[in-house]
């Protein structure tokens, strides 16, 4: 069944096969996504824990937690895409 204003609608079995593979590879996509974002949050605060950990005399990464905010920030962005393409 397909939503139609405030009805639902029957979807020929093409239809609704493809339907159903498309939410299927959202949901694959979804849970890869969310795995790599709680990975991308336990890398930010290993990258964290080892500048604090530094030596005075030794230099961290000035840019890797920028670029990894910028991935993550990235990575959220399609999260939230796909929850609502799903929602709506």
């Amino acid at each position: 069944m397909k939503k139609q204003g405030n009805h639902m609608v029957d979807l020929p079995q093409p239809e609704l096969d493809t339907a159903m593979e498309a939410l299927n590879e959202m949901k694959e996509r979804l849970s890869e996504l969310i795995e790599v974002r709680d990975k991308l949050w336990d890398l930010l605060g290993l990258i964290e824990e080892v500048e604090g950990l530094l030596p005075s005399d030794i230099m961290g990464s000035h840019h890797a937690d920028m670029e990894y905010g910028d991935t993550l920030e990235q990575v959220e962005g399609e999260i939230q895409d796909i929850e609502y393409k799903v929602t709506q």
